[in-house]
This record gives structure tokens, sequence and C-alpha cells, in this order.
């Protein structure tokens, strides 16, 4: 579920490059709110990759149940 480019030894040379980032591989990350933008993405894109947005979307919501408060227990 999580990746993070910037452990690749060229992360600098290629993506980084891109973006302008430099690498950061021991910054905290909200991964729920990084696939709630890729789902935004996909969902926004001319032709939809069907498989794609529900591969996605199970991401997030497996993401969303591990972020939820546990239940109490009683």
């Amino acid at each position: 579920m999580a990746f993070q480019p910037d452990l690749h030894p060229d992360f600098a040379t290629t993506v980084g490059a891109l973006t302008g980032e430099e690498p950061a591989p021991d910054r905290p990350r909200d991964y729920l709110a990084l696939w709630q933008e890729r789902l935004a993405f996909e969902q926004r894109r001319r032709q939809p990759d069907l498989p794609l947005i529900q591969s996605v979307l199970r991401i997030v919501m497996v993401l969303r149940r591990l972020a939820a408060p546990a239940p109490a227990e009683g």
C-alpha cells in the first residue's frame, strides 16, 4: 500500500529532479491522505481505469479502518 520512491538510490536524479523534491525517507507521511488524493485523481481522469480505481479505493478503505479508533471493550 505504501510507496516511498525516495528510498531509491537514484531518486535525486529521477523523480526528485522532476519534482524538485529532496529525498526524505524518514519524513512522516499521512498515507490515508496520499491515497485519497490518488483516488480523486484517478476518478477525475478523462478515461478512468476502473480496475485501478477499485484497487485504490480498497487501499483507502483499509487505511480508513486502520485509522479509526478501536471499539471500546465492555
